[in-house]
């Protein structure tokens, strides 16, 4: 039974016609004949095709999350756009989205009867699974949530007859990414806080965990920039050096480079010893401010054990 809640202050004030750019990651499940296997992280290599577009005339939305593996064929999941019965923009916080009949999902080449789902974070009661001491980033300039659905192959011949993907609680970060010239000029050091949002396997259970994100930028010195993830799972986990580049937008090449930073950490206490993990983000624009705020995925992995997911930190 659904029962109405409260009308959240200030609903539908803010309302913006734009494109945010951003990541993704998860997990996702295959399986051929009704067998599940072990589940896979699921992230985007390439930035400017996963973005999340926002109309404020139409009050209509739509999103590309675009996959692309390091080796194999590219994935390509679509949400909204069309007419209202595929989406809801109902501000810059409060929006929802399914599968898009006005593009195709495609997985691995194949085309995909999908049953899917997108929704802001405003939209969810998700606080009740946070640990103690954990809280989600107060940021006011990026954009987050949560993505999943049933992915049926509609393949008559091949090795993907049969076949089936599920997506449980994936989740995505978005916002208006800076220059790399402007990140470049910056320096100084700043501190992020916020969390970390991931998908978990664990021997066997699949569960979603959220911990505390935070990282000290030196923008004269990336390298001596530091990372954690704290309660994590029951774990934690720090990292030094942070690798800054340029990341070319790209379904416009006429758009200068944007920025982009990778790093790496290792589990120091609790659950996550003997794990390691990476990360890629970007610093986003705000107030003013190009690096307003930090965003972008994680991964983790070790003995019988993986996680994928999404992170968001403001000063």
């Amino acid at each position: 039974m659904a029962l109405r809640g409260t009308t959240p202050s200030g609903l539908g004030s803010s309302r913006t016609s734009r494109t945010q750019n951003g990541y993704v990651s998860g997990l996702t499940e295959t399986a051929i004949s009704g067998t599940f296997s072990d589940p896979t992280v699921i992230e985007n290599l390439t930035f400017g095709r996963t973005r999340i577009v926002t109309d404020a005339t139409t009050n209509l939305a739509s999103a590309r999350f675009f996959i692309d593996p390091a080796s194999g064929s590219e994935t390509d999941y679509r949400f909204g756009g069309g007419t209202s019965t595929r989406s809801a923009f109902v501000d810059d916080d409060f929006f929802a989205m399914r599968d898009s009949t006005s593009e195709t999902t495609k997985i691995e080449g194949s085309t995909i009867r999908a049953r899917s789902y997108l929704v802001s974070h405003s939209l969810a009661e998700d606080t009740s699974f946070l640990p103690s001491g954990v809280t989600f980033c107060d940021c006011n300039y990026l954009n987050w949530g949560y993505w999943g659905g049933d992915f049926k192959f509609l393949d008559t011949s091949g090795a993907n007859v049969n076949r089936r993907d599920r997506i449980h609680l994936a989740t995505w970060v978005v916002g208006e990414a800076s220059l790399l010239s402007t990140i470049q000029g910056l320096t100084g050091t700043a501190t992020y806080s916020g969390h970390a949002n991931g998908s978990v396997w664990n021997n066997g259970d699949i569960y979603q965990a959220v911990g505390n994100f935070s990282s000290t930028v030196n923008f004269g010195t990336p390298s001596a920039s530091t990372v954690s993830l704290t309660n994590f799972d029951g774990g934690s986990y720090s990292g030094t050096g942070l690798t800054i580049a340029g990341v070319q937008v790209s379904d416009d090449s006429s758009v200068a480079l944007r920025n982009s930073f990778t790093g790496s950490f290792s589990g120091t206490s609790g659950t996550a010893s003997g794990r390691t993990g990476s990360l890629k983000g970007t610093f986003y624009a705000g107030g003013g401010n190009p690096a307003a705020e930090m965003g972008g995925r994680f991964s983790i992995s070790g003995t019988n054990y993986k996680a994928g997911g999404t992170f968001a930190a403001a000063p």
